[in-house]
């Protein structure tokens, strides 16, 4: 306005005609200057505006006189005015009449390096709208309205990358999906591991380290920040555990994988956010539990389906112990109550382990094994692998587990066989012919087998399976001839003067341990232990003894006649025990001698009782009717 009136006057002094708009200007001015010396009105409250509207045109800049300083606009123009934000006026060394460019927002990087906001304002408003570290006001009359403030140009910081090294400092490279976890091989199994961000800001990376921050954040949880470093605009930020010092177990989350938060704010308020990259940490341990079936009755389990349907009978079974062994680590299942299930309790395989193969109990009634897994992802078995692989796992599973389920042919008890020779008791015969016997499947081949009971606890028949096999009331009649050692004793020795008395217990490894009688034939007071091979080749043998005779383990051959009140054969050999000759007991026959390879007795005796000729054609004259008697009961 004073440019304005000092161009009337410059008109005056030089006797230029005034218009009559200039003359009643003059006339309203004039009359404005007196009203506020009377009444002490403040002028510099006015605005041209709301007093000179009809002059609010800006004039070109090629109007400015050359002799008013460049840094005063040539025409006021009111800002506020114009804006519906009273306080968002905020351009470089000019004013504009675009609303476009009054409304522009606060806190962008289009800040220019000065802004305008209106005097009256209270500096802690221009500062805040206007960005501003400093307002500074110009007090000269006609530029009341106007202030001159010095504004921060602020840039977001910059969101740079996420590295995790493990604790050789290796960069551990992103699975599929942008995640990793914790069980991964390039961890080297320790859970020393470290975060790296990096960020940048134009305005200089002290705008975020002076006065701003960076924070990584996963799974509710802050990540200790270990340090920094900065070169120019931009900084690496390293977070996590290194050394001794480890991510504890209380950091696991099994159920799921979580996002990792980076959040970057610089000096002046301003941030960014990435949650793009996902961890998981956990134990790393896989569960697995598993059921065992009999596949006996289907003669070979085939995996997925055949065998794997009958449950076993427990007590059959001798489930007692399930490892899965990898090298030199162990991990011991836990037998469940029923005799015939697993699971591994607290003991889960380890992810990422190749080759843990299975390994029973000894004693386990199993053979032909085969096992079928799947896990908790799959839709299909696994079939033909005697290991398990647990790199097939997903780790990322809210529940990775594994089903192992095992099938088997059951293994038999031992058995035994008489295959031309005889057994006879005059109380109980044990006989275990295997349901899993495929050819001869008898106790009798053309043999006598005859006690008043006969057992048999498997499924064979023995109405059909046996040759020459007499038990119930058929057997009464030996049973009653044949009655004791004091029989035999009266019979030979009492009356024929034949035989040899050995009065106590003994023990023989092989015939000539007895001693030498004419007629072979010797009567032992007590129990007889034979441990090894008793042969006799052409000649004949008969041993018969008060008390029971027992066969151990190292005895594969046994020529002659043997007369006792219990006859055992026990232990375990791969070798098949033979007698050639005939078995006669007062009480029970009984025989435990089976296989080392148990597999082996579910197909073949581990005692076979064979018939000796030169038992008949050796036999001294004076003995051969009472055997004959003996032998038929007659």
């Amino acid at each position: 306005m004073r440019e304005y009136l000092g161009n009337i006057f410059r008109k005056i002094i030089k006797k230029n005609k005034i218009g009559f708009s200039d003359y009643f200007a003059v006339t309203t001015l004039v009359l404005v200057l007196v009203l506020s010396l009377i009444f002490k009105f403040n002028f510099n409250e006015l605005t041209d505006s709301r007093l000179f509207a009809a002059y609010d045109t800006p004039i070109p800049p090629t109007a400015v006189p050359t002799a008013v300083p460049t840094a005063v606009p040539t025409v006021a123009y009111n800002c506020p005015s114009r804006c519906s934000n009273n306080y968002g006026c905020k351009r470089a060394n000019s004013f504009t009449s675009s609303t476009a460019d009054c409304n522009s927002p606060i806190g962008t990087v289009s800040y220019s390096d000065d802004c305008s906001c209106n005097f009256n304002e209270a500096d802690a408003n221009c500062i805040a709208n206007c960005k501003c570290s400093t307002c500074t006001s110009d007090s000269a009359t006609l530029q009341a309205y106007r202030v001159s403030c010095s504004a921060l140009k602020d840039y977001a910081p910059v969101f740079g990358g996420l590295v995790i090294k493990n604790d050789s400092g290796v960069e551990v490279e992103t699975e599929a999906g942008n995640r990793n976890q914790i069980c991964q091989t390039e961890f080297n199994g320790n859970r020393s591991l470290t975060f790296e961000v990096t960020a940048s800001d134009q305005d200089g990376i002290t705008n975020i380290t002076s006065g701003g921050s960076v924070t990584l954040t996963w799974n509710g949880r802050t990540i200790p920040q270990l340090g920094y470093t900065e070169n120019g605009v931009v900084g690496v930020f390293t977070f996590g555990w290194t050394g001794v010092d480890t991510m504890s177990s209380s950091w696991d989350n099994s159920a799921a994988i979580y996002p990792l938060k980076v959040t970057i704010m610089d000096s002046v308020g301003t941030s960014i956010a990435d949650s793009s990259r996902s961890f998981k940490a956990w134990n790393c341990q896989i569960p697995i539990s598993g059921t065992i079936y009999d596949a006996t009755e289907a003669s070979q389990p085939f995996c997925p389906t055949n065998g794997f349907s009958k449950l076993p009978d427990s007590s059959v079974l001798n489930f007692t112990s399930l490892t899965f062994q990898n090298g030199p680590v162990t991990k011991n299942m836990t037998v469940n109550p029923d005799g015939i299930s697993y699971d591994s309790g607290s003991n889960g395989l380890t992810w990422g382990v190749d080759n843990y193969i299975p390994k029973f109990n000894d004693k386990i009634s199993l053979s032909d094994s085969v096992m079928k897994s799947q896990s908790s992802l799959e839709a299909d078995s696994t079939c033909g692998n005697w290991y398990l692989d647990t790199k097939n796992i997903d780790p990322y599973s809210s529940d990775p587990t594994i089903m192992a389920d095992f099938s088997g042919i059951l293994i038999q008890d031992p058995w035994w066989q008489a295959s031309g020779g005889g057994v006879i008791s005059n109380n109980k015969i044990n006989g275990q012919v295997p349901v899993t016997c495929t050819s001869n499947c008898k106790i009798s081949l053309s043999s006598l087998v005859s006690a008043p009971e006969v057992v048999n606890e498997t499924t064979k028949s023995l109405e059909d399976a046996q040759d020459w096999l007499y038990f119930g009331t058929s057997a009464i009649k030996l049973a009653n001839v044949n009655t004791n050692y004091n029989y035999f004793y009266n019979q030979f020795f009492v009356k024929k003067g034949v035989g040899t008395v050995i009065n106590s217990g003994t023990t023989i490894a092989n015939v000539g341990n007895l001693g030498s009688d004419t007629n072979s034939i010797y009567f032992i007071n007590g129990d007889l232990t034979i441990t090894g091979d008793i042969e006799n080749a052409n000649k004949f043998l008969m041993v018969i003894v008060s008390g029971d005779i027992t066969v151990t383990q190292d005895v594969k051959k046994v020529d002659g006649v043997l007369v006792a009140n219990n006859i055992y054969a026990i232990g375990e050999s791969d070798t098949q025990l033979v007698f050639n000759g005939s078995l006669f007991a007062f009480n029970n026959v009984d025989f435990s001698r089976g296989y080392i390879t148990r597999l082996t007795n579910n197909f073949t005796p581990a005692v076979v009782v064979n018939y000796d000729p030169k038992l008949m054609f050796n036999m001294p004259g004076s003995v051969v009717k009472i055997l004959t008697n003996w032998q038929w009961g007659n």
